[in-house]
């Protein structure tokens, strides 16, 4: 427990040195997507499980404001905001590595990081050809048709983590299991 606690004390002073122009509310809303919060209150699961998911979920959050606001950017040829988003994915994944899984949550982070990493490579890649004058369609990249690959293999990643959270949590209360779709669906591109 106070592992936990101490985590959760790491998460809260960490994110709350990052600042976004957007909140998280604007950033569901510039999608748009309907926005379903992670309620710990109704949930049946341990004070751990409940725990975990309350910070997990607000992460996700976090890497939609950086996908939203770098999105917008990378749109209109704007390649200052690059900078912020490297800096404020690195620090995400890391509170994100920090968390402590439960048992029942075992894989959790390593999927949500592995997706955001697959994004993060997307928006590199967009990056060097804003930097080099060359066209780059969303969510194609530099390809004449198809998906990007990165971006292909971070929605695969999201949807595979929310079949997995359905799978071990399928009776957590209709509010969550709905939250889990609406952040998972959110931050994923396609």
């Amino acid at each position: 427990m106070k592992a936990l606690l101490v985590a959760t004390l790491l998460i809260v002073s960490s994110t709350a040195s990052l600042s976004w122009s957007m909140t998280i509310d604007e950033a569901y809303q510039s999608i748009p997507h309907k926005r379903t919060p992670y309620n710990s209150q109704v949930s049946a699961l341990s004070p751990p499980e409940r725990e975990f998911l309350s910070h997990f979920f607000a992460l996700s959050d976090h890497a939609l404001i950086e996908r939203v606001e770098t999105l917008a950017a990378f749109r209109a040829g704007d390649r200052q905001r690059f900078a912020t988003y490297e800096t404020n994915v690195a620090r995400i994944l890391t509170e994100l590595r920090a968390l402590q899984e439960p048992a029942s949550a075992a894989g959790f982070v390593t999927m949500l990081s592995e997706a955001i990493q697959q994004q993060h490579v997307f928006f590199q890649k967009w990056d060097t050809a804003l930097a080099n004058q060359r066209p780059f369609a969303f969510p194609t990249g530099s390809e004449v048709s198809g998906v990007d690959p990165h971006v292909g293999k971070a929605s695969a990643g999201l949807i595979r983590l929310y079949t997995d959270l359905m799978a071990r949590y399928g009776t957590e209360h209709a509010q969550n299991r709905e939250a889990f779709y609406q952040h998972l669906c959110a931050l994923d591109f396609l």
